[in-house]
């Protein structure tokens, strides 16, 4: 036993002798990466200033809005389409488009009735030209095409193929307008162009909740608050946090309208008056007559009228009620119970300010009056009362006049003979002259 022990520790030193320290040859960059902010659900997605901040998106749901059914189009076409939804790879497909017998081709031939033999012919014969110009490959995610003649640079994604359909966020990478196709993961982003943080393009990969397709989203910094997609768990947050509450606005809101009656509705909160009130009895999408696409908004009541404000206008840039020094995105309104909690918390803060000075004060007060005691012991009752209410007499020595005034601005002397004679400077053009010490002229 003793034996097997000496040779097991004696191969442990062995190892240990023949273990070397390691150094890597060559530069290790090193790189610095900023940790993601938690996401807040009480916002949508907004322009970030820092790219590596969109990461807290990733793994959240967006939601196609669904075209509005009370639309009205005032123009003779305002068909949907979209350009920025793509395969990740091309895929060959038959478009949607308008049948052949619409076009302007088939309508040289007339009646196709009526057509036989060669014109018959030649007809199928362009029907099918027709049919195969659309058999290409692209990366337009669910393809169509709507005109009367065939060009591949102006294929589509139809609105109605995509909306009410929810999305998965699987990965946003970053990219410039100028280098179109090419991104970079998020934490790789060193923007070569210097470009401003609303003047770059994510790309989304995002998966299909109902087919399971993952696709490409390409989007603008700069669209991306009012885009087609909607964040679910902001709206979520919106309708637990709000529905069914007593809420009180916070920043001014004009030109809404009676939903009742159209009657206009400003709201403009005050300091100086008593908080205004609402019950949230609704948070829902609302089908618009002048929105192509449905608009999420919080509903309002109070006193029988009836309000409702668009998401849009939540948050905004604007004064809140409660600060007054700088411009900052602010909600629109809050819960009652927070209003109070801030008013309370606001309360609390001017009386501990209204304590403190008034604890200040008394601390004053008492040096003051020991400061008064001492001179009076010192000058005696007359001299030290006057020098305490920070009056001067003919007779003081400087150092009274100091106790009673403080220091001059300046002093000027003169020498004569073996006399010192000064002259004291104060700011409100008083002069103090003084014979070898002793205060003999006040002038002012």
């Amino acid at each position: 036993m003793k034996k097997t022990l000496l040779t097991l520790l004696a191969s442990m030193f062995i190892g240990l002798l023949s273990a070397q320290i390691t150094i890597m040859d060559g530069d290790v960059q090193e790189k610095i990466v900023s940790k993601p902010q938690v996401f807040d659900s009480l916002q949508g997605m907004r322009l970030q200033k820092d790219p590596v901040q969109y990461k807290q998106y990733i793994g959240y749901k967006l939601y196609c809005r669904s075209l509005s059914n009370k639309f009205k189009c005032k123009y003779s076409d305002c068909t949907f389409y979209l350009q920025n939804f793509k395969y990740k790879t091309s895929h060959e497909q038959i478009k949607e488009h308008i049948p052949f017998a619409q076009t302007d081709v088939a309508l040289i031939f007339g009646d196709i009735k009526k057509l036989k033999g060669s014109a018959l012919a030649q007809y199928k014969e362009r029907e099918l030209a027709y049919e195969n110009s659309f058999k290409v490959s692209t990366d337009i995610y669910n393809a169509a095409y709507n005109a009367k003649v065939p060009d591949q640079s102006k294929y589509y994604t139809p609105y109605e193929s995509i909306q009410n359909t929810y999305f998965t966020i699987l990965d946003i990478e970053i990219g410039d307008r100028l280098n179109k196709g090419k991104f970079t993961a998020l934490e790789d982003w060193d923007n070569p162009y210097n470009l401003s943080p609303d003047n770059c393009v994510l790309r989304f990969t995002l998966k299909n909740e109902t087919t399971n397709e993952e696709i490409y989203w390409i989007a603008n910094t700069s669209d991306i608050e009012n885009s087609v997609l909607f964040l679910v768990p902001y709206f979520e947050k919106m309708q637990k946090q709000y529905k069914g509450k007593n809420v009180v606005p916070t920043t001014e809101i004009l030109n809404l309208v009676d939903v009742n009656t159209g009657a206009v509705v400003d709201i403009r909160p005050n300091d100086t008056l008593p908080k205004e009130v609402w019950k949230c009895y609704d948070v829902t999408f609302v089908h618009l007559k002048d929105q192509q696409l449905i608009e999420p908004f919080f509903f309002l009541e109070k006193d029988g009228s009836k309000i409702k404000i668009n998401f849009k206008d939540f948050t905004k840039e604007c004064n809140g009620i409660f600060t007054r020094e700088d411009r900052i995105y602010r909600p629109a309104f809050m819960l009652e119970s927070e209003y109070d909690e801030i008013v309370a918390e606001k309360q609390r803060a001017i009386e501990e300010q209204l304590r403190l000075k008034e604890e200040q004060q008394k601390r004053e007060e008492l040096a003051r009056q020991e400061r008064n005691r001492i001179i009076i012991q010192k000058y005696g009752e007359k001299l030290g009362s006057l020098i305490c209410a920070e009056k001067v007499i003919l007779g003081m020595n400087r150092e009274m006049c100091r106790a009673a005034w403080g220091e001059p601005l300046s002093i000027n002397s003169t020498y004569v003979e073996g006399a010192v004679f000064e002259q004291w400077v104060y700011g409100w053009k008083t002069y103090l002259y003084f014979d070898n010490g002793i205060l003999k002229v006040i002038q002012n």
